[in-house]
């Protein structure tokens, strides 16, 4: 049926440290597609100094695409795509806001996770497209109450596959 392939991700950061030594989860704002990126999240919209992270990418090499007579000539393959990020910032790493010292948009960025949520995503998408390019969708399931959250993103990318 394919192929897997799976990353786990598992940090802590002990004791109380300065916002940029904690752990900023590598979004993806733009259209290109990043396999080690959340692709519906934003740059530095998360942040924790316990977290596991869990990206998980099936492909599907023809398994169901072969079975659709006219698609089979084409010789797309569908990928499915799942990304899971539990994290944890303690309270001792929770900056205190004060508009002289932090800047408001920096500030307005940073979301904690809600205790016992996951961030999740899910994506599925088509590659061998020409050879060459590869389309992936990708759907927010949780965390869509934030300001600058993306519930759907498409992206694209080239890749060579021998």
């Amino acid at each position: 049926m394919g192929v897997s392939r799976y990353e786990l991700d598992v940090g802590k950061i002990f004791g109380a440290v300065p916002y940029g030594l904690l752990k900023n989860h590598l979004g993806n704002e733009m259209i290109f597609y990043a396999s080690a990126a959340f692709n519906t999240m934003n740059f530095n919209e998360f942040t924790s100094n316990q977290y596991l992270s869990l990206r998980y990418r099936h492909f599907f090499e023809g398994f169901v695409l072969n079975k659709i007579p006219l698609i089979k000539q084409l010789k797309w393959r569908l990928v499915a795509n799942a990304n899971l990020l539990y994290g944890n910032l303690k309270e001792q790493n929770i900056i205190e806001y004060d508009p002289t010292i932090h800047d408001d948009d920096f500030l307005g960025n940073l979301n904690p996770f809600h205790p016992n949520i996951p961030y999740i995503e899910l994506g599925y998408g088509v590659e061998n497209i020409f050879k060459f390019f590869r389309v992936d969708f990708f759907h927010r399931i949780n965390y869509l109450d934030l300001p600058a959250a993306k519930p759907f993103h498409v992206q694209i990318s080239a890749q060579i596959i021998l």
